[in-house]
Parts: C-alpha cells; sequence; structure tokens
C-alpha cells in the first residue's frame, strides 16, 4: 500500500525538520496527517471513503510554500469528508480548531434552546434533584413517583459507580423510570456499561467493538460487550431520552439500553459518533483526534454518521422550551404512567 511509502517519506520529511527546530513544512505535515489516518483510521469502510484518492486529490494542493492559515484549510476540507465529529484537527500554534462533520457541535452553543435543567427542576422535578458524580448525575422523583436520572456525562467511573448504586436504590418502588442522557458529551463507555448494568434484565449482547490496530489495513475481529444485571437491577419500564446533543459514549449507553426489551428510546435521533478517540500529535503544533474502532449493535449495525434512531421520534421546540414545556420528557412521562410498549424493536 502506497501508505508505507508515503510514511518513510514522511518520516524522513519530519526528521530534517525537526533537526531544524521543527521548522513548519506543509508537505512533510501533509503526508504526515494523511499516513496516520491511513494506518490508524477505522471508519473508512463505514463512511465509504476512498482515502487513496483523497490523496490524490489534496496533496496536488499542497506545495513548499503553502502557508500554515492554508494547510488547516486543507485539513479541514479533507476531514470533512469523514462526517465524523470525533476527527478534530487543532493547530496549537495559532489556536485553530476543526471538528469534521459537526460544525455546530464544535464551535457553537452546546445548549441550543431546546432543553432546560432549570425547567425540569423548577416544573417537572418533585422535591428537587440530587447531585452526584462530582455533579455529573442528578436524580429524584416526577408525577406519579416516576423515578428521573439526568446523566450530564459518562466521567468519573470511581465515583459513578458508587452514585449509580444509591440511585437504583432511590429507585427501587418506582413503576418506572426516565433516564435522560440529552445533552451529553460523552465520556467512558465503561461507565456507560456499569450504569446500563443497572437496568438489566439479564445477561445480554449489547454491541462488539472491531479494532484497527497500528499499521494493519484489516479491522481486527468483533469483541463482544455483554451487560447483565448487577444485584438491585431496576426491571421496571425504561425511558431513555436521546437528542441530537447526545454524543459518543452517551449514543453507546442508549444503544446498550435499547437491546433490554422494557427500555424504550425516545426523543431525536442521535449525534452519530460513537468511536473510541484518542489524540495525536504531529509536526510542529498539529492535534488530530483519530477515531480507532468501529462499534456496531447486537445486530451488527454500525450507527456511525446515522445516529440512533429513536424508537419513538419526539422533538422538543425552543418556542415550547421557553414557554415552559418539554414535550418529551411529557411524552416519556405519558407513556410511563401507562407503561407502554416499545413501538419499534
Amino acid at each position: 500500500m502506497r501508505g508505507l511509502i508515503i510514511l518513510l517519506g514522511a518520516l524522513a520529511l519530519m526528521g530534517s525538520a525537526l533537526a531544524e527546530q521543527n521548522a513548519f513544512d506543509p508537505e512533510a505535515d501533509f503526508d504526515a496527517f494523511w499516513t496516520l489516518y491511513d494506518e490508524r483510521y477505522a471508519l473508512f469502510e463505514v463512511k465509504g471513503v476512498d482515502w487513496d484518492k483523497v490523496y490524490d486529490v489534496y496533496r496536488p494542493q499542497v506545495s513548499e510554500n503553502t502557508t500554515r492559515a492554508e494547510l488547516f484549510s486543507v485539513f479541514e476540507s479533507v476531514t470533512d469528508l469523514l462526517n465524523d465529529v470525533h476527527v478534530t484537527v487543532r493547530d496549537t500554534e495559532a489556536g485553530r480548531f476543526a471538528r469534521s462533520g459537526g460544525k455546530s457541535l464544535g464551535t457553537g452553543s452546546f445548549d441550543v434552546g431546546t432543553f432546560s435543567m432549570e425547567l425540569i427542576e423548577s416544573a417537572y422535578a418533585q422535591g428537587g434533584l440530587t447531585v452526584l458524580a462530582g455533579g455529573t448525575m442528578r436524580y429524584g422523583m416526577l408525577r406519579g413517583g416516576i423515578g428521573y436520572l439526568k446523566v450530564d456525562s459518562f466521567k468519573y467511573p470511581t465515583t459513578s459507580e458508587a452514585a449509580a448504586d444509591e440511585i437504583a436504590r432511590a429507585f427501587a418502588d418506582a413503576p418506572a423510570v426516565i433516564v435522560d442522557v440529552r445533552q451529553n458529551g460523552g465520556g467512558s463507555d465503561a461507565v456507560a456499561r456499569m450504569l446500563a448494568a443497572r437496568f438489566a434484565d439479564e445477561r445480554r449482547l449489547v454491541m462488539t467493538s472491531e479494532e484497527r490496530l497500528p499499521g494493519e489495513d484489516v479491522l481486527g475481529g468483533p469483541q463482544p460487550w455483554h451487560v447483565g444485571p448487577v444485584p438491585g437491577a431496576l426491571r421496571v419500564p425504561i425511558f431513555v431520552l436521546v437528542n441530537d446533543r447526545t454524543i459518543s459514549a452517551a449514543e453507546n449507553f442508549a444503544i446498550m439500553m435499547r437491546a433490554f426489551p422494557h427500555v424504550t428510546i425516545l426523543g431525536e435521533t442521535t449525534a452519530g459518533a460513537m468511536a473510541d478517540t484518542f489524540p495525536v500529535a504531529l509536526g510542529e503544533g498539529w492535534v488530530f483526534g483519530v477515531p480507532s474502532n468501529v462499534l456496531r449493535d447486537a445486530n451488527g449495525r454500525s450507527w456511525e454518521g446515522i445516529g440512533v434512531v429513536p424508537n419513538l421520534f419526539v422533538a422538543n421546540t425552543a418556542a415550547e422550551v421557553a414557554a415552559g414545556r418539554d414535550r418529551q420528557l411529557e411524552t416519556a412521562l405519558d407513556f410511563a404512567e401507562t407503561a407502554g410498549p416499545r413501538l419499534l424493536p
């Protein structure tokens, strides 16, 4: 594969650059960037992108006279082809940042007005919400004794486990539970699996992971992710709220949860960025985000670039939220009170 030839050339050029105090070398930087994704990015097949053709189109646009700003623009154009919000380009020298396939997620406000925690606390929660896990979880009761859990992120694995146990105990007598992962930017898949175990009915295959190892042209075999119930797991009807700001590990949590027959996913299609990602620094001040695996649901389907489709699609509007109504939460409450079944598999 041409990647090896380009890699050797890029390393030679980068070695010369290092010898010259890391002088900016746009051609070497582009080749190193292309090779990095050629060797490590896991989702070319899922995305339908021919990376060799990308090189043929964009490499001629870079010369020894290319400026740093121009090279950043080329990197941005190339990564946009992947339509993957986990793919990022950061120029630490100039303070520039770009995110593939999701500029609004990278540069706009995370809260776009269609969700309000303050509204939930003031208009729906009865007796307030208890904050746990370093501020990443809060829980309480809604009308009819229905449990409500808001997860802001899947971080802090140590404190989150103790918090999840406390929440499960608090909901032991609840007829149904609403788990809200809207406006959740992700975190650790291990935390997502840990929390899903508090709602599992039995041990089930929930996802698989296929890793792209350095230098390998094919993915490794699928590694199964199983989730089973822990003592005190809740088997009542569970409703998981999602929206387009449900991202990464939060999406994987939704995928895991939909493997259980007593769980309904409700809201809007999620962001569509599930893979695990690592940062790599190259050249003089460039840092790239590289997704390294393909995650699939229990049926073998990847939702990358698509997003998790809810069982029941319900959208909030900014006007409704400003007027004091959370339509998604209210719909989940209505279903919870009637123990309505999932509408789709």
